[in-house]
């Protein structure tokens, strides 16, 4: 049977322990068996309040979705922001949208699971290579 980890500890052991902040307290897990857990998780632990959509290339804020993608598809396109923009810090509503939309398929195998946590990792944290397993280290 597998484990599954969170994947902001996953991705970051020493950031996202209980030793750095209350909140990621649950973070390192302990045999959790099942991945509905860890969205709950992620749901309670990492979800960002609602925010106005914004570039996540630049991190610029707009005040809606019409306007971010005139932004996304301007012909001289916008600089990235410093430090890491696709890593911010949490899981905004587009990205939880899609979570959720993961858990409405069908199939409940331990195999489905572990595709799908590989699938969250993809949502969460584009570009960045995958780890080799859905356990805590």
């Amino acid at each position: 049977m597998p484990y599954f980890a969170c994947h902001f500890y996953k991705l970051d052991p020493v950031k996202y322990g209980i030793w750095t902040d209350i909140k990621y307290e649950k973070c390192p897990g302990s045999r959790i068996t099942e991945l509905r857990r860890i969205k709950h998780h992620l749901e309670r632990a990492h979800k960002l309040p609602l925010a106005p959509p914004h570039c996540p290339r630049c991190l610029c804020s707009f005040q809606d979705d019409v306007d971010l993608k005139e932004h996304c598809l301007a012909p001289e396109g916008c600089k990235p922001a410093k430090g890491s923009p696709g890593l911010k810090d949490g899981i905004d509503d587009r990205q939880w949208a899609r979570i959720e939309l993961l858990f409405r398929v069908s199939g409940k195998k331990d195999v489905d699971d572990i595709a799908r946590w590989y699938e969250i990792w993809r949502i969460l944290f584009p570009g960045v290579q995958e780890p080799s397993t859905t356990c805590g280290d």
